[in-house]
């Protein structure tokens, strides 16, 4: 049987909702739709849900709670993926690409 493609997800802000990020352990909502997508994908692709956190056992207990497989794997370290689906991604096309967005964010932050 061939494997299967990876695709990492970030876990907050693309899975759990979180306005701010706050240490402790995960207590919001999942995002809409989102354990729907990771059932969809799971049957296709191999996921590996990645985060920032240091703790991931609090994290496993809350991705358990939402019913979401204990076989996807889950690191805070960046996995090798074919995608990567993250919240504060920037796809690159270029370098240029890349600058005029983040000073086109910064600037629209600062009109807030």
């Amino acid at each position: 049987m061939a494997k299967k493609p990876v695709i990492a997800i970030d876990f907050d802000g693309v899975i759990h909702w979180f306005p701010v990020f706050k240490k402790g352990p995960p207590m919001n909502k999942p995002i809409k739709d989102a354990l729907k997508a990771i059932s969809f994908l799971e049957k296709d692709y191999t996921l590996v849900i990645f985060t920032a956190r240091d703790n991931l056992m609090d994290t496993r207990v809350w991705l358990n709670k939402q019913g979401i497989s204990k076989n996807i794997l889950l690191t805070n370290k960046k996995p090798k993926a074919l995608y990567y689906i993250d919240d504060r991604a920037i796809e690159f096309k270029s370098w240029r690409q890349v600058i005029l967005r983040i000073y086109d964010k910064h600037r629209n932050k600062t009109k807030e």
